[in-house]
Formats: C-alpha cells, structure tokens, sequence
C-alpha cells in the first residue's frame, strides 16, 4: 500500500505479507500458527491468507466445526447386529449381546450348542438371530428358564384305564392295571381266576368271578376265611351249633360233625 507524504511516500504491506513495503513476502498462518481455525479443523495456506476446512467427522466453515453424529445420522459402517455410539469427530461400533466381532462384522453366538443358555435343564433351547429361547416341554409348565412338572395323575389328565393306578413321573406318567387286571394300564381286562384256576377257595366251595378278583361259595359245612379267601372246615363242635344229644360228645369232622354216645349211654349220639 503506497502512502503519500510530504516530499516523498511509504509502503506497508497488505494484511498476510511481510516486509519493508518495497519487498512483501507471503505470510504462512498456518506455520506460524496465528490461523483462527477451528482445532479440529485443518488450516491451507494460501497467497496472502489461509483457508479453513473442518476434518473429517466436523461440519461447519472451519472456523468453527461441529462434531457429525454418525449414528443418529445413520453414516455409520457398523453391522446390522452391532450399535453404533458416536465420539468426538467419529464412532465406535460395538457388537450386541448375542453377537461376536469387531463391530463391523458380528456373528451370531450360537448359545444353545456352546451352552451359554440359562435355560431349564429340562427344557428345549432354540437358538434365534441374537438371542435363544427356552420352552418347556410336553409334561412340564413355565417359562423355559423354570420349568415344574405337571402331575397328570393329580390333575386327572392320565389316559390310564379306570381299573389301572397312574404313577407321576418327571415329565411324564405311568399307568399299571390294579391287582386282577391285565393289560399296559391303558386299557385293563379282567382276569377270571376261576377259568384260570388260580383261585384259592379249594376243593370245597365254588369260584365266582366278580370284577377285578373272585369270591367263594363255600359247601354246607364250610365257611369262607376272609384272609386267604379259602374255604375252610366250620367247626360245629367249637361254635356249639352242633345237635348232639346231651350226654353225647361232639366230635368235629371235616364238613361236619358226629356225634357219640358218652360212657354209659348207648346210641347213635343223637
């Protein structure tokens, strides 16, 4: 800049030179760091001045620079199974739970087969994208984390025949047919004990089948004994359900009884 003055002139450099005026030498701002860009932006010198840019990750003219939001923004490279949290000028991914990686390649953690899973040890893991589910199976109720078992025999959910007794089991139920019953306890047919001939009424009374076990008619004489279901001797003499004559002596035999004349006395006891 040329400046008059009495009898003669000076010079002064412009605003980003240097020098005597008569010699003017450009200005590096950005070496001698007297730039006003922003610190996260880089600074370009040119003739007589300097330009500001934001870097990488900023917005804004570069005097002031503004961190980007990558994540809200969606201009992040992060995988489909990861989430993105953003830093100052950039951002980090991070693989979810349920994932593997660097956050740029996630890979599904297969819990079920590496068995990480927290399900019941009774119940079924599957394996979904992330994550894994827990299912109870047939015979228990819960959320598959907790499983119980259903006890079909006190609820009457059994499918066990009506002559047969059901036994709770772990996940399940048994069926067994009751005493003189065949069959799997599905389904149980009476036995007849007195075709099969294992009755226990013997040779002195008849076998009548009744469902599920069989009774005794026992023959004159005889009476059915409750424990052993048999028909054994009834003993007239003991019971004093006997005719004889009163000096006669009762003599207990089997079916019957006999009668004899005491010393003395003749005649057949009656």
């Amino acid at each position: 800049i040329c400046s008059n003055t009495t009898g003669s002139y000076d010079c002064t450099c412009v605003e980003g030179y240097t020098g005597d005026g008569r010699t003017c030498v450009d200005v590096d701002e950005c070496g001698t760091q007297t730039d006003d860009c922003d610190p996260n932006a880089s600074c370009e010198n040119t003739e007589g001045s300097y330009r500001c840019r934001c870097e990488a990750g900023y917005y804004g003219d570069g005097f002031s620079c503004r961190d980007v939001d990558e994540c809200l923004l969606d201009l992040h490279t992060c995988d489909n199974g990861a989430y993105c949290i953003n830093t100052e000028g950039s951002f980090e991914c991070r693989c979810a739970d349920g994932y593997a990686g660097n956050g740029q390649i996630c890979e599904d953690i297969d819990e079920c087969s590496e068995g990480t899973a927290q399900c019941a040890p009774e119940a079924l893991c599957e394996n979904i994208m992330g994550s894994y589910r827990c299912q109870c199976p047939p015979g228990y109720t819960g959320d598959g984390f907790e499983c119980v078992d259903i006890d079909e025999c006190l609820l009457q959910t059994d499918t066990c025949d009506v002559h047969a007794t059901c036994t709770n089991t772990p996940g399940n139920f048994s069926c067994a047919c009751n005493e003189g019953f065949s069959g799997d306890g599905q389904e149980c047919t009476d036995i007849d004990e007195c075709a099969m001939g294992i009755d226990t009424c013997g040779p002195n009374g008849t076998c009548i089948n009744t469902v599920g076990s069989f009774t005794c008619e026992c023959d004159s004489g005889f009476e059915l004994d409750e424990q052993t279901l048999s028909c054994i001797d009834t003993d007239e003499c003991a019971l004093g359900t006997f005719n004889c004559h009163a000096m006669a002596n009762c003599v207990n035999t089997p079916g019957s009884y006999d009668c004899a004349c005491r010393c003395g006395y003749v005649g057949d006891g009656r």
